[in-house]
């Protein structure tokens, strides 16, 4: 398993004692997580083995020593931020050429912040506070045009800005300079950057004015000039404070100018009030109450707009090793963020203007449908012909790895889990069916759609595309979706998709499952079964214990093996009007009424005499239809991440 593994998260653990030099032996390693434990000695310089190596964070442990030069080519991320480290910077970091992030925070560095480092052009974010340096920042600062935050507070260095530093840096929105010894004028270059949002020039001695150059920063949301010895006017425009609120800081700066009335003339002529000093009167306050009014009962944005530039930073150029799979709209890539997070990125095909329409309705819908067993949107992306759909990544893959893929021979799947599987995904549909507004028809619940957080709770995906049901109507007609196998008959004949047809689905999915079996079963080169054929008469026979899968090993509730099976072919009746809703299905998953159940098990579907009118073979040749996407999984040419695919 060594030589070929490739994600190693031990974050958390309690791990004490050096870092093992067997580590570096792992030379298909592409991530490498130490977060969080009790990690002492030196970091190995025989990390530099491994060449693909791509996140390593070993932040918040013990490590002491120097940070030694590391020429990893494809890292993108290097976190060694709450360490014990000694020594400088080195100027190799430079080698390290697809960094995007760099933190480097609270450790005991000295020394100079080399020049080389503005040879990171993809850098996104560096941090280096709270740390012992004490020497003036690089001019080559400004070649980092990639740049979108920069920490380094908490550093004495004791200097003057020079006017122009950070000239070029226009992708700059978070520059964090707490604390720093700073004096002499605030440079003129930082009201020149049209992207900046946060500010913190706090705890130092800057003194003179503040440059006319910040009325051009219209997209501040928080500044801090507290404690330093500024004087003379305030040249924030009004709404530019109204938007900041509480986050404006300027107290203990003694020589600032305001008015008789205790307001600040901004740059447009009007005057309002402004805290300064606990004496006046305080507009920070005010301004909050203000907004608050104004915004109360907005609900709070929860997704954003990622720009392309930082979406191809994440996918390093939407690299094929990134590519996680691939569906009927789009590819799916892997990516991580500067703040180290990891997402799943859709990258959908060429536009029509019917596409165009389609990716509206996709993002309109996943920005507003939230549940905590549907994989909603993070964001999006909408630039030329670019349109992406970022996700958050669910490292546990899809349920389909973890029945059918490589993670099957793994058996993360105890009993407990599968049923938390199951419930969770029933409660996900049931909110899309009865309490999404409007209503939303998935059409292709199959269980590559149902993936898994690191708590194997089921995230139900690519609901985006689903129609939206009128108001009043019962059913909509249609182009059909979906996957073979998983299709209700009525569907797959009449086009016809209803929240029964998601039920029919979500009917195979349990059954799937729970026997570890696929939903169609080669018999031969002509012939195929479906899992029902196989199961019904097995369940006539009340024989639910062949049924159980096999790599449970036994270790399995007999009375919930019963309900689900039973809930299963129920949902995946034949006519569409025997079938339960979803709101029903979660009752009868939780057992929560006793006499449903009984009802249930004593249904016409499992006496006898109806099996003969279930069981039905499928020709292989009637899956050759151009409108079902037969799963990519049968082929058994999927890679070991091609289940995280909202396709």
């Amino acid at each position: 398993m060594g030589s070929s593994l490739q994600t190693l998260v031990l974050r958390d653990n309690g791990l004490i004692g050096p870092i093992p030099t067997e580590l570096t032996n792992l030379t298909r390693l592409k991530v490498l997580d130490l977060h969080g434990n009790n990690l002492n000695g030196s970091i190995p310089a025989g990390l530099n083995r491994l060449l693909g190596l791509r996140s390593l964070d070993l932040s918040r442990n013990k490590l002491t020593g120097l940070l030694p030069s590391l020429g990893l080519s494809n890292l993108r991320i290097l976190d060694v931020s709450q360490n014990l480290l000694m020594g400088s910077i080195p100027i190799g970091i430079v080698r390290c050429q697809s960094l995007i992030k760099l933190d480097l925070s609270r450790n005991r560095l000295t020394g100079v912040i080399p020049e080389s480092i503005s040879g990171l052009t993809q850098l996104v974010l560096l941090d280096l506070s709270y740390n012992q340096i004490s020497t003036p920042l690089p001019t080559s600062f400004p070649l980092l045009s990639s740049l979108e935050a920069l920490i380094l507070k908490g550093n004495a260095m004791d200097c003057v800005l020079s006017s122009d530093l950070f000239d070029g840096m226009m992708s700059l929105m978070t520059l964090i300079l707490s604390n720093m010894g700073f004096h002499g004028p605030i440079p003129n270059s930082l009201g020149r950057l049209p992207n900046l949002r946060v500010l913190h020039l706090d705890a130092n001695h800057f003194n003179g004015s503040i440059p006319l150059s910040f009325q051009g920063l219209t997209n501040l949301s928080d500044l801090r000039l507290n404690d330093n010895e500024l004087t003379g006017p305030i040249p924030l425009r009004k709404d530019t404070i109204w938007r900041m609120k509480r986050k404006l800081r300027l107290y203990n700066n003694s020589g600032l100018c305001y008015n008789s009335k205790g307001g600040v003339v901004d740059v447009s002529g009007s005057s309002y009030n402004i805290g300064i000093g606990p004496c006046n009167v305080c507009f920070c306050l005010l301004t909050v109450v203000l907004f608050c009014r104004k915004e109360r009962g907005k609900k709070q944005q929860t997704w954003r707009v990622f720009s392309l530039k930082e979406l191809h930073s994440a996918t390093n150029n939407f690299n094929y090793d990134n590519k996680l799979g691939e569906g009927g709209f789009g590819s799916v890539y892997w990516g991580q963020l500067w703040d180290g997070s990891q997402i799943a990125v859709k990258r959908l095909k060429v536009w029509s203007n019917k596409a165009d329409m389609e990716f509206s309705v996709e993002v309109e819908i996943l920005a507003r449908v939230r549940h905590k067993n549907l994989l909603s949107l993070r964001g999006y992306c909408a630039e030329g012909q670019e349109r992406l759909i970022v996700y958050d990544y669910m490292p546990n893959l899809s349920l389909l790895s973890h029945l059918h893929g490589h993670h099957s021979s793994e058996c993360h799947l105890d009993w407990k889990r599968r049923m938390k599987i199951a419930i969770g995904s029933a409660e996900g549909i049931a909110y899309l069916h009865h309490q999404a507004t409007p209503h939303i028809i998935h059409r292709d619940i199959k269980a590559s759609n149902v993936l898994l957080d690191p708590d194997f709770q089921a995230r139900v995906a690519d609901f985006g595309f689903a129609k939206l049901i009128p108001d009043g109507a019962t059913h909509v007609t249609t182009r059909v979706k979906g996957t073979l196998g998983y299709l209700a008959p009525e569907y797959a004949m009449l086009g016809k998709a209803s929240e029964s047809c998601d039920v029919y689905s979500f009917g195979i999915l349990l059954l799937e499952l729970a026997t570890g079996k696929k939903p169609l079963e080669k018999l031969s080169a002509t012939m195929k079964r479906t899992i029902i054929d196989w199961a019904l008469p097995i369940v006539v026979e009340k024989n639910f214990e062949e049924l159980a899968d096999p790599k449970l090993n036994g270790d399995y509730n007999a009375d919930e093996l019963k309900r689900v099976i039973l809930v299963a072919l129920c949902c995946s009746h034949s006519r569409p009007e025997k079938r339960p809703t979803m709101l029903e299905v979660v009752e009868l998953l939780k057992g929560e009424s006793k006499e449903k159940l009984a009802k249930l098990e004593g249904d016409e579907l499992f006496k006898s005499h109806q099996v003969a009118a279930q069981t039905t073979e499928i020709k292989a040749g009637e899956d050759s239809s151009d409108f079902i996407s037969e799963e990519q999984d049968s082929k058994e040419k999927v890679k070991e991440n091609s289940t995280q695919n909202p396709t």
